[in-house]
């Protein structure tokens, strides 16, 4: 296995996962002046961030 890749493949699924993180989803909704709507924008981000993590799984995978 190549570590630099296994390295760079955690890497990304740790940004991916922070776009999944509640308190950003509510700092984001309050800066554009639209609270109540984290519930919808968060079953979005998970459906995009698990296709995301998929591919770059794959990508690791088939990489290292």
């Amino acid at each position: 296995m190549n570590g630099l890749v296994v390295t760079a493949g955690t890497a990304i699924a740790g940004g991916l996962a922070s776009v999944i993180s509640p308190a950003k989803l509510q700092n984001a909704a309050a800066t554009i002046d639209s609270l109540g709507i984290e519930s919808e924008v968060i079953k979005m981000a998970v459906v995009i961030a698990a296709i995301f993590t998929l591919v770059a799984a794959l990508l690791t995978f088939i990489w290292a």
